[in-house]
């Protein structure tokens, strides 16, 4: 009990020194997650190539906060989702009590602008390190035996 004690002073301090360093707030509650969610997923439209089923999916993937916070509070996720990208509004947020879609802001539920910037920084360069280990892996080629390479000779010469 103790350890969650020092674990919440020490979030809520780390708050106050994100806020004081940059006192931009955004919407709570998954609000802000299912703006960038919807405004990516428009840009991906705007493609014509194969990058276009890339960055849907990665538009995509900033629902798992809203779908998250409304699966920890006992919501049907989908219903959730559904009633956020029909909300059209940056600022509407889950209420976890009702399961409702609603302006977040009236209740003084926010998000710092720092934070979640260095969230998504972190989480692009994490994923680019992933990609380009995984090209890495791509190119090399297999290991074992080289058939493509002539048997030595017999006497212990190379031509």
């Amino acid at each position: 009990m103790l350890e969650d004690l020092e674990r919440t002073i020490d979030d809520g301090v780390n708050s106050i020194k994100a806020v004081i360093r940059d006192n931009r707030l955004l919407a709570g509650a998954g609000a802000c997650e299912i703006h960038l969610s919807e405004k990516i997923q428009e840009l991906a439209k705007t493609e014509t190539d194969l990058d276009q089923y890339a960055i849907e999916a990665f538009g995509q993937a900033f629902e798992i906060i809203p779908r998250t916070l409304a699966e920890n509070a006992g919501h049907k996720a989908e219903a959730v989702i559904a009633n956020l990208y029909a909300a059209k509004n940056s600022r509407h947020g889950i209420n976890i009590d009702t399961g409702a879609v609603e302006d977040v802001t009236v209740h003084g539920i926010f998000d710092s602008m720092e934070v979640k910037t260095w969230g998504v920084k972190l989480t692009i360069d994490a994923v680019l390190t992933i990609l380009k280990v995984d090209q890495i892996i791509m190119s090399k080629p297999s290991g074992g035996p080289n058939t493509n390479r002539p048997a030595p000779r017999p006497d212990g010469y190379d031509d």
